[in-house]
């Protein structure tokens, strides 16, 4: 284990933030009921929540539309919640406050690990990663979340008909991710190559940057298949 903790693999690079002053009180203030510390023990998502509810793991979820929206909409559902940066955790807690939203957990830890070590294999009924930082320069791909690697340890922790579901706005990312995924054995493809955006997904600052920059979207779905 002391290997893969030490080792230059991760799912994240740490960049510069500014904290406003609003998240700062909302780290301070709701930290120690929303967010669960790291463990490398396995903590089953049911001692999480404390229910049986589905588990929707959303990596990487930014200032948080998309978890907030998809939270609210599906209450039935447990949300975990993965992330590394102070603002958008920050962001999270204080709409979470707001909104009392009761079915988000959030793990501020690299992603890598906590599914790794903290998330028992076959647990998990779906996965969300929208819009991963691309790395689009060269020497810079190793850095990307979605290869081989990760791609083994996703389709380890989801449930039999589990699935996960990317967007990307960056063709090569987009290949990289269906080739990762395509090469798990109990994975399938949900669709040709590439599927239709999901109706009731809400807009992200990333999407609407991305189509306003008249780019293509990608959207990806995986499925496990025992």
């Amino acid at each position: 284990m002391s290997n893969f903790f030490n080792s230059n693999v991760k799912s994240f690079v740490l960049r510069g933030g500014r904290v406003t002053s609003a998240q700062k009180r909302a780290l301070q203030d709701y930290y120690k009921f929303f967010c669960v510390p790291f463990s490398n023990k396995e903590l089953p998502p049911e001692k999480i929540f404390g229910n049986s509810n589905p588990i929707v793991l959303d990596i990487g979820f930014g200032m948080g539309h998309e978890i907030i929206d998809f939270s609210t909409k599906n209450s039935t559902k447990n949300v975990l919640g993965i992330e590394i940066y102070k603002p958008a955790i920050g962001n999270l807690l204080k709409n979470i406050y707001e909104k009392n939203i009761k079915n988000i957990k959030i793990i501020e830890y690299d992603a890598y690990c906590v599914l790794n070590y903290m998330i028992p294999d076959e647990s998990i009924d779906e996965i969300h990663i929208y819009f991963p930082d691309p790395w689009p320069k060269k020497k810079h791909v190793k850095r990307r979340l979605l290869n081989v690697k990760f791609a083994e340890i996703v389709a380890r922790k989801l449930k039999n008909n589990g699935e996960i579901k990317c967007a990307t706005d960056n063709s090569n990312y987009a290949e990289q991710i269906v080739s990762a995924l395509g090469k798990q054995k109990y994975l399938q493809n949900m669709n040709e190559t590439y599927g239709n955006r999901p109706k009731d997904r809400v807009f992200s600052k990333f999407e609407k940057k991305a189509l306003s920059d008249d780019s293509k979207i990608y959207e990806i779905s995986f499925q496990k298949l025992n």
